[in-house]
């Protein structure tokens, strides 16, 4: 199961640019970094799954969740 993430929070025009490119890097950067090393594995021994799981905040508008929603 692979899964990182995590949200920012507050007004978005008040957010650093830093504070809201971590908050995507982590959750879309980061889940590809940490399946890129599994999957080698798995494709060297010719078995595994993956299952990429998220936030059904994804989904759905979120108050003071702009980057993360």
């Amino acid at each position: 199961v692979a899964n990182a993430g995590h949200g920012l929070g507050g007004p978005f025009l008040d957010q650093p640019v830093e504070r809201w490119r971590h908050v995507v890097g982590t959750n879309v950067t980061g889940t590809l970094l940490l399946l890129q090393p599994v999957l080698r594995q798995m494709v060297a021994r010719g078995e595994g799954r993956v299952l990429i799981t998220g936030s059904i905040a994804g989904h759905i508008a979120g108050t003071f969740q702009a980057v993360y929603n």
